[in-house]
């Protein structure tokens, strides 16, 4: 935790004021992979008490007061642009990927129930050969969807080309990590098998009565097959516990910025974002979460 972080942590328990927070921060996760663990840091939350929404780069690069339509993490954080988003409690998390120009999405992105960028059809041909069941048959490139809808409900998943039409905010990203009834998705070699820095997202009913959102941002390098593994292992046995995950952009591009809820009534009246990751490539999507008052 930043020196700003406990200065603000340090206010909260003087004071008495601040607002409770939604979304539970583990900054010193440990991964474990083959020869060690990989350092994460792990947002938690429950998923009926934080408001989930897609934003395009140019709206936060618009409040950052830049002309790029596209933005990194870091550069967000630098610009004070959580404050502008809400003074409420906020998490801003890399989203999906970009073409060969940055700031156009790869894939579908809606926005507020505005469809900003199509979705990808394009598929890769199904292997019957393949030692791996996920690279038997065809499937979508882009083969993940995060989808909002209006009322609220949030799904993680697999794309569907007959039911993203649905969403009020969606982002196509790839490829999904956890698949049906908790299993890894991805295989141990050819797809996933380098390591860069990962974002991603996964949603799970192990702990509590209510959906749980879980954010993963990893400090280290992983695959996606370590990274998928880990996350479908139960928490009592030191995982994540996920029934669904999908993987967002990373190397650079992995990054999150956390504000904290404000304290009311007090001079400290603004909150302090701390950023976790790289964060340093500029991105075409977003994702915001924001705390309910």
């Amino acid at each position: 935790m930043t020196r700003r972080a406990l200065l603000w942590l340090a206010a909260c328990c003087l004071s008495g004021l601040c607002i409770a927070e939604e979304i539970d921060i583990d900054r010193s996760a440990k991964i474990p992979v083959s020869g060690g663990t990989v350092a994460a840091t792990i947002f938690k939350m429950d998923a009926t008490r934080v408001r989930v929404a897609v934003w395009p780069g140019f709206r936060v690069a618009a409040l950052a007061g830049i002309m790029s339509k596209a933005i990194s993490v870091q550069e967000a954080v630098n610009k004070l642009v959580l404050l502008k988003i809400s003074a409420n409690e906020i998490l801003l998390v890399n989203g999906g990927f970009s073409t060969s120009e940055p700031d156009h999405p790869s894939g579908l992105l809606v926005s507020g129930g505005k469809v900003l960028s199509i979705p990808s059809y394009a598929k890769v041909l199904g292997n019957p050969a393949s030692s791996c069941p996920v690279l038997q048959t065809e499937r979508y490139r882009l083969s993940g969807l995060l989808c909002v809808r209006r009322d609220g409900t949030l799904t993680v998943g697999a794309f569907d080309e007959n039911t993203w039409n649905a969403c009020y905010e969606a982002l196509q990203v790839e490829p999904v990590l956890v698949g049906p009834k908790g299993s890894v998705a991805v295989c141990p070699s050819g797809e996933g098998e380098d390591k860069y820095y990962r974002t991603a997202v996964c949603t799970s009913k192990e702990v509590g009565p209510n959906m749980q959102l879980k954010v993963v941002v990893t400090n280290d390098p992983i695959s996606l097959f370590e990274l998928a593994t880990w996350m479908t292992k139960r928490v009592s046995a030191g995982g994540l516990g996920c029934e669904d995950a999908i993987n967002f952009s990373g190397d650079t591009s992995t990054g999150a910025a956390y504000q904290p809820p404000p304290i009311t009534g007090s001079l400290l009246h603004r909150p302090i974002s701390d950023s976790f990751g790289a964060g340093t490539y500029p991105l075409a999507s977003f994702l915001v979460i924001e705390g309910r008052k």
